[in-house]
């Protein structure tokens, strides 16, 4: 049993950051589960982090997230780490572009019944998946708050409906 209280349920991205000045940030870790899981460890606690990581992870990025987070929620799988490029304009927009051929399962896995996510006691988690998803983690973990953060594709007011059908 994980003595771990608080999980992230999310990506894990390595970014390459260009400024609107032309400088650059390689290498950085990112997505929407690394970043969530630093905002659960700012108040204190160590975290959970569970999401898919690609075979070829940097050695430095895998150290550091064993150092920060408790790990034994991320599932390997065979393909080359999600990775892209987050190139920010001086109006603040962001584009950002996968430099990776295999996207989706990054995305949105692994799925709640993935057998291997320990953490049944948990009393907290974040999850930053579609609508479709919201059902299957709140089973996996009935006891715990949800702070649930929609994907971007469904913060559009045509995806109302499909966003409505998310909240419990």
């Amino acid at each position: 049993m994980s003595l771990t209280s608080y999980i992230a349920v999310g990506s894990v991205i390595i970014d390459d950051i260009v400024y609107p000045d032309g400088r650059t940030s390689m290498g950085v870790l990112g997505g929407g589960g690394a970043h969530a899981a630093y905002g659960i460890a700012l108040a204190g606690e160590k975290p959970a982090l569970v999401g898919l990581v690609g075979q070829d992870l940097p050695a430095e990025i895998r150290a550091r997230l064993e150092r920060d987070f408790d790990t034994s929620g991320l599932v390997w799988v065979e393909h080359p780490q999600l990775r892209g490029w987050q190139i920010f304009e001086w109006n603040g927009l962001r584009n950002e572009i996968f430099r990776v051929d295999v996207i989706e399962p990054f995305m949105y896995g692994p799925d709640a019944d993935e057998g291997s996510i320990p953490f049944a006691d948990a009393r907290g988690f974040t999850l930053l998946r579609g609508p479709s998803h919201v059902a299957s983690w709140r089973a996996r973990f009935p006891g715990a708050v949800l702070l649930w953060e929609p994907v971007r594709v469904f913060m559009l007011s045509a995806d109302h409906e499909a966003f409505l059908s998310g909240i419990p």
